[in-house]
């Protein structure tokens, strides 16, 4: 559903069925990590190397302070699924989906 690269050789996929791979050779290999859950995941963004959000279906929001290396479940209080993340120009962390759903981190 997403992709998102940190540089020219580190990314991440994410997608159906709790779904994250990750690269470290510019996506000619692609790794499946372990994921904390089975929903669908529609959007990856990081905030900087260390620091990611993916955000999917029913209010999934995943969040990882490693890398991408592990990642924990981070609740969003709203059932509706999330479609896109963003990082406005103030640096605060938009979250959108059905509905109407925004999140704001």
């Amino acid at each position: 559903s997403s992709v998102y690269f940190l540089d020219n050789k580190n990314g991440f996929v994410v997608g159906n069925s709790g779904c994250i791979l990750s690269t470290n050779d510019g996506g000619q290999t692609w790794q499946e990590l372990k994921s904390v859950t089975n929903k669908g995941l529609n959007d990856i963004i990081f905030l900087n190397k260390k620091e990611g959000i993916i955000v999917g279906e029913k209010g999934t929001i995943l969040h990882t302070t490693d890398g991408g290396n592990t990642w924990s479940i981070m609740p969003s209080g709203v059932d509706a699924d999330l479609y896109s993340l963003s990082i406005a120009p103030d640096g605060k962390l938009y979250a959108v989906g059905k509905w109407g759903a925004i999140l704001k981190y």
